[in-house]
């Protein structure tokens, strides 16, 4: 059973190729802060595109095969 936004509850998400990457890693992968690639992680596991301005943060999204709404590339 999946919860809402509005019911409380807290929905945890399967497990995902990148689980058992570490923020730490992705983001000196790609020259990146641990809380961007927190973002970028979010979206990949969600399937929703990166918003960003963040060129860095944009370019590392796109070569993980995320899309990236209006970042720089």
């Amino acid at each position: 059973m999946k919860g809402t936004a509005t019911d409380g509850r807290v929905r945890v998400g399967p497990q995902t190729p990148w689980s058992n990457v570490g923020f730490e890693t992705l983001a000196r992968r790609h020259g990146i802060t641990a809380y961007d690639a927190a973002y970028m992680d979010l979206a990949w596991r969600a399937n929703l595109p990166l918003a960003t301005s963040d060129g860095p943060l944009a370019q590392a999204a796109l070569s993980e095969g995320i899309v990236v709404l209006g970042g720089k590339s």
